[in-house]
């Protein structure tokens, strides 16, 4: 399989939120966020995003691989270029908790909710209640990625 990775155009938006369509992702991407897609001749294998947030912080979404694409370490060379984009950024995410070590892995560290802005300590508490086991993590400004 010879993958792609790369930052999507505008044009992208559509594939991109077919893609997160087909695996579950229940979010759509904006024309505002930093769209990064990994593609396989022209289909979508993977995609993660990076918006931008009003006060200043980044946030890492939707970072999802096809199962087709799983485990050939194609989800981390996606994550690196997005993260690279942002690497004199603050950048936060919330993953499921079994994701730990990945995104550990990626220089993020798991941080309580009072330690996050108050707009994501709100989210994660949503996504609690809503049954998800997920988990708050920070990426602080490198420039190594």
């Amino acid at each position: 399989m010879a993958i792609a990775i790369g930052r999507a155009e505008a044009a992208d938006l559509d594939k991109i939120n077919a893609f997160y369509e087909s695996v579950g992702y229940r979010d759509r991407a904006r024309p505002i966020d930093r769209l990064w897609v990994a593609r396989n001749d022209d289909a979508v294998v993977a995609a993660v995003r990076i918006c931008p947030q009003p006060e200043g912080y980044m946030l890492l979404r939707g970072l999802y691989v096809a199962q087709s694409a799983q485990r050939q370490g194609i989800g981390s060379q996606l994550a690196r270029a997005a993260l690279a984009d942002v690497a004199g950024r603050v950048c936060y995410c919330i993953p499921f908790a079994r994701l730990e070590t990945f995104y550990q892995r990626l220089k993020f560290a798991r941080i309580r909710a009072e330690h996050a802005p108050h707009e994501l300590a709100q989210r994660l508490l949503r996504y609690l209640d809503e049954g998800l086991d997920v988990i708050l993590m920070r990426r602080l400004p490198v420039y190594d990625c």
